[in-house]
């Protein structure tokens, strides 16, 4: 009989992964529903689906301030000032179309 070990691992999870994972598993959720012509729930798939991309945006935002920043990022502020901020402080050219 083979030996049995308890590992324990420490790990950093980072929740925009988790977002992002959420959002691309409802989004082929919805894509699945469009290609069997069921309509029945999309709108709110589709609902879901915007606001986890929605939160995945600002998660990978403040996760970048963050890796730049340390902890003097606020995350509080503003999606729009955070956005500028790190542009700013990145030399990235902000576009807009």
């Amino acid at each position: 009989m083979a030996e049995k070990f308890k590992v324990h691992i420490e790990a950093e999870r980072f929740i925009h992964n988790e977002l992002g994972s959420v959002a691309f598993h409802l989004m082929q959720l919805v894509h699945t529903k469009i290609a069997e012509d069921d309509k029945e729930g999309i709108g709110l798939l589709m609902i879901a689906c915007l606001t986890f991309f929605a939160f995945e945006v600002e998660a990978q935002v403040n996760f970048v301030g963050w890796k730049v920043f340390g902890d003097d990022w606020k995350e509080r502020e503003k999606l729009e000032r955070k956005i500028n901020i790190l542009c700013a402080k990145l030399a990235i050219k902000k576009r807009l179309d």
